[in-house]
Order: structure tokens, then C-alpha cells, then sequence
């Protein structure tokens, strides 16, 4: 039994609700630009109305808001958070479904090390995340060129896809590492929710600009789209912490899997 492959098409459904879901999204909601381009002014004028904490929240940065990346960063907000939902829910799943369908005892027989179960299970994960990915870029691309009739930076609006993509793993990595320590998993949807939603949450209240300390505490700003569009790319220091962060809850993942008493 190849384990990546399987993975691959157990998912490959799941994939491709995640990718039409995103993609009407994306294109409904640059649909808007154009009125907001041809009134910017009215529309400054609104958004000055609703409180600063609501305009972060919502990912709308009144400097940059009318602009076709800085409208773009705010889209990529929303898709961000779902995409995040997606990971968490993903990396909660691969190892406790075996559990909960009562799988783990046929999957452990074969001739793989636990170790080597998890890592196909990643890369199948890695492999999802990356078709996504490409995916929501090609038709967001298509949308910008659709919708406005304006120039941009690609090399720029690509790093947002990046960021997008290394936000993805570190939730993944999140869930696999709670599912991992949690003696069972009854509802991964649920707890990702609720995980997610906490995080998102947390990082609306402490974060108020790119110079915050309060980052580092917050995933969801490490990569965040505005953040990459105000300073022009993804910054080195976050790439760093969050491939450290990955590298040590994926290493004690591994330990306490193989320590760990499977439910049969």
C-alpha cells in the first residue's frame, strides 16, 4: 500500500471542494474592485467611519485599501483564514482518523516505521497544499487582470502566495502535533475550529502594526498579506521562527507518536 498515493485520493475530493470554494471567493470578491478604484474617495471616506479595531480585523488598511495588491492583501486575508482552517482540520486528521475508523492496527502492520507512516502522510498533505495553492493563484491572477486594468509587482504578489502557503504548514504542523497529544480525537473539525478561530482572534487584539512585538506570539501575522505588501516582502526573521516552530513540533510529534499507546 502506497501511503502518499492513498492519501492523495482520499483527499483528492475534499481538495477540490477547498479549491472551488476559495476561487469563488477570490473572484466574488474582486468583482467589488473595480467600484472601489472608481470611487476610492467615498469609499476612504466610509471606512474612516468604522472603528480602527474593525478595519484590522476585517484585514482593511486604509493606505493601501484602493490599490489593486493592497485590495488584493485584503482578499487574501479572508482566503488566508480559510486556508488555515484547512491545514488545522488536515494535520488534526491524518493520524487520528486511523484511530477513529479503527484503522491504526491494519496501517502499523505494514512494513513501514511510524516515523515513516507520518512523513507520507505530510508530504501528501504538503503535495495538497501546494495544488491549492497554485490553483487560488492562477485564479486570482486571472481575477486582477479581469477586474482592473492596473499594473503590478507579480514577483510581490507571489511572495502573498508563499506566505500563504508556509502559514498553511504551520497550522498543519499545529494540528498534527494537538491531535498527536490529545489521548483522542473525536471531532478534528470541531477542535480546528475553535483552535483556529482562538488564534485568529488573539492576533486581531495584540497586532496592530508590523512593528509589534506581539507577532511572535501570533502565528497568523507571521506571514500575514498586508504585513508582506507594507514591507514589500516576507521578512526573514518569521520565516525563521516559523521553520524552527515547524521543525520542533514536528520533531516531538515524532517522539511522542512512537512512544504512544494506539487505539484499536
Amino acid at each position: 500500500m502506497n501511503i502518499y498515493l492513498h492519501e492523495l485520493k482520499q483527499q483528492r475530493k475534499a481538495t477540490l471542494i477547498w479549491i472551488l470554494s476559495l476561487s469563488i471567493l477570490i473572484i466574488l470578491l474582486m468583482m467589488m474592485y473595480p467600484t472601489i478604484q472608481q470611487d476610492a474617495e467615498s469609499f476612504l471616506k466610509l471606512l474612516e467611519n468604522y472603528p480602527e479595531e474593525l478595519r484590522l480585523a476585517l484585514g482593511m488598511h486604509i493606505e493601501s485599501i484602493t490599490s489593486v495588491l493592497g485590495f488584493s492583501a485584503f482578499v487574501f486575508s479572508f482566503t488566508m483564514l480559510i486556508t488555515t482552517i484547512q491545514a488545522m482540520i488536515m494535520g488534526m486528521s491524518i493520524i487520528s482518523k486511523e484511530e477513529r475508523d479503527k484503522t491504526a492496527d491494519f496501517l502499523l502492520t505494514k512494513p513501514l516505521s511510524r516515523t515513516a507512516i507520518i512523513i507520507n502522510k505530510i508530504i501528501a498533505s504538503l503535495t495538497i497544499f501546494t495544488i491549492t495553492n497554485i490553483s487560488i493563484y492562477l485564479v486570482s491572477l486571472i481575477s486582477i487582470t479581469m477586474f482592473s486594468n492596473t499594473t503590478f509587482d507579480l514577483m510581490f504578489f507571489t511572495e502573498i502566495f508563499i506566505g500563504l502557503l508556509l502559514t498553511q504548514i504551520l497550522f498543519f504542523i499545529l494540528g498534527l502535533f494537538v491531535s498527536i497529544i490529545m489521548k483522542k480525537v473525536k471531532s478534528p473539525l470541531g477542535v480546528s475550529l475553535g483552535i483556529v478561530f482562538l488564534l485568529y482572534t488573539l492576533s486581531t487584539i495584540l497586532v496592530k502594526d508590523t512593528d509589534d512585538i506581539m507577532r511572535y506570539l501570533t502565528l497568523y501575522k507571521y506571514f500575514e498579506p498586508n504585513f508582506i505588501f507594507m514591507n514589500k516582502s516576507l521578512e526573514a526573521p518569521f520565516i525563521i521562527l516559523g521553520l524552527i516552530l515547524v521543525i520542533l513540533l514536528l520533531t516531538f510529534s515524532l517522539i511522542i507518536y512512537n512512544k504512544k499507546d494506539i487505539t484499536s
